[in-house]
């Protein structure tokens, strides 16, 4: 059970298509100067294509990419390649998603900064003013403990 979880795990294609040199029309070729093109037996592997059990999110994403045209046709078991493809595709479209939500929060704090700023309120002067706040209140508990043992020592005399 081990080595064919293994086998499962490495196997690998025959031929590896990384680059686009290799396809002509989505069809794999010869390298070796020929026309023909490579049967379709060959992009399998011995055991065959490799499959994808499909999980609950996996659906979404199939349906969202419109790879199917509901959740409930999407078959229990999808080729690999097309599940990379439309995981790769909904990884773009939220990437995309979130540069424009990024710059309309930029947009928007631009705007409540520099209204603000308009205002009269900035960063340096609330922070000086809570300091000094919190001296002051520091000021009136040690004065109000010093009268408190002043008066604590007057009492035992």
């Amino acid at each position: 059970m081990l080595c064919a979880r293994f086998i499962r795990q490495f196997k690998l294609p025959i031929i590896r298509r990384l680059n686009s040199n290799s396809m002509k029309d989505n069809k794999p070729v010869n390298n070796n100067k020929t026309s023909e093109p490579i049967p379709e037996q060959l992009e399998e592997s011995v055991i065959g294509t490799q499959m994808h059990y499909v999980t609950n999110f996996d659906r979404r994403v199939l349906v969202w990419m419109k790879r199917y045209p509901s959740m409930d046709q999407v078959p229990r078991r999808v080729a690999w390649s097309t599940m990379q493809q439309a995981n790769t595709r909904a990884r773009i479209r939220i990437c995309n998603y979130m540069i424009v939500v990024v710059i309309i929060g930029f947009i928007i704090s631009c705007m409540s900064g520099k209204k603000e700023a308009a205002g009269g309120r900035h960063i340096i002067s609330d922070r000086m003013n809570w300091y000094n706040e919190v001296r002051e209140k520091g000021r009136i508990e040690r004065e109000a403990k010093a009268a408190a043992e002043a008066a604590e020592a007057a009492a035992k005399t």
